[in-house]
């Protein structure tokens, strides 16, 4: 296999001159260890700063989880019956103390008097 490699580097060194062929092979693999190389940095720079987005949205996520809880508690509470009954006469409204219902007959209508 490398006898063939020899062979033909041996014919091209017979057609052009050897330091042409030597110094048109040693830019062709440069060029591509450069590319190479770059390639590779774009690449790991790439993953890098994904992982550090993904690792700030996770920080945000929970960050935002906490707060969600927190609210849940807060509306909990000033839905509850406790917190209702005294916030109603800050809001004016006033406690009942006698209730009478009233019998009406089906066939009458009733009318709301000032």
């Amino acid at each position: 296999m490398f006898a063939g490699l020899f062979k033909r580097h041996h014919k091209m060194c017979k057609a052009l001159p050897c330091s042409r062929v030597h110094r048109w092979l040693g830019l062709t693999v440069l060029i591509m260890i450069l590319i190479t190389g770059l390639s590779y940095v774009v690449t790991v720079n790439a993953v890098a700063t994904q992982g550090y987005q993904i690792k700030t949205l996770q920080g945000q996520l929970a960050d935002l989880k906490e707060v969600n809880k927190k609210m849940e508690v807060a509306s909990a509470n000033l839905q509850s019956l406790k917190t209702i009954a005294e916030s109603l006469p800050k809001d004016g409204f006033i406690t009942v103390e006698r209730l009478e219902y009233l019998a009406a007959n089906p066939a009458e209508v009733g009318v709301a008097v000032k």
